[in-house]
């Protein structure tokens, strides 16, 4: 194994048998700007070399998740964490399953997006508010609502702090029209832009339990 020098690299002098190096950051120059940099958490990948969708996959990147207990970011009732967990692609065919059972026919791969949505948990006039202030800004936009829906939370596995703090999640599933874009990148950025402008609507009017996580057309966490 070789180590390279660098800014701040110290190499030991003849006759010294320290191992210790030390290590700087580079000076601020463009975009870059050391006072961002901070220690990074466990992180791991779960991949199917050939692309392929796979539940197996999932199962896998759980057990990648479940093997970062380690770090110790888990409060006093060891149960509530530091917010860790997943990213994976949308998965379509469960969301147009749920559209079926709607009694909505589910629009093409490309065409679709989800919108996760932390709302007030004790108010709900406040969750039909800012659904629809949802609904008017996408409307703005061209952007079909499909649907709302309520995600499941099993709350026998969430600690007693999660429990107290917790939002009420839900999901927003959205259809690209042919009047708001194209599909692809464009899509990406209008969907982009939906959320910023959601948010920024919510706020002067009241509704700051609302809080959009991106429609990612693709990604899931």
């Amino acid at each position: 194994m070789g180590v390279m020098g660098g800014a701040g690299a110290h190499s030991a002098e003849p006759g010294d048998d320290s191992t210790h190096f030390e290590w700087t950051l580079p000076p601020k120059q463009g975009l870059y700007d050391p006072r961002f940099e901070h220690d990074a958490c466990g992180i791991g990948f779960v991949a199917h070399v050939e692309g392929r969708r796979s539940h197996r996959v999932l199962a896998m990147g759980m057990e990648a998740l479940r093997n970062h207990a380690h770090r110790g970011a888990v409060a006093d009732d060891r149960k509530t964490g530091d917010g860790a967990g997943i990213l994976t692609q949308l998965p379509y065919a469960f969301f147009a399953r749920e559209l079926t059972r709607l009694g909505i026919e589910p629009p093409s791969h490309s065409d679709i997006a989800v919108g996760q949505l932390f709302l007030n948990k004790g108010n709900g006039e406040d969750r039909a508010f800012a659904r629809q202030i949802i609904q008017e800004v996408l409307g703005e936009l061209n952007v079909e609502v499909l649907a709302f829906r309520s995600v499941p939370v099993i709350e026998s596995a969430l600690g007693q702090r999660a429990l107290i703090s917790r939002p009420w999640f839900g999901q927003v599933i959205l259809k690209r029209t042919e009047a708001a874009c194209e599909a692809g990148d464009d899509f990406e950025r209008l969907l982009y832009i939906a959320r910023k402008r959601i948010i920024n609507t919510a706020r002067p009017r009241r509704s700051a339990a609302l809080y959009l996580q991106h429609e990612q057309p693709d990604d899931r966490v």
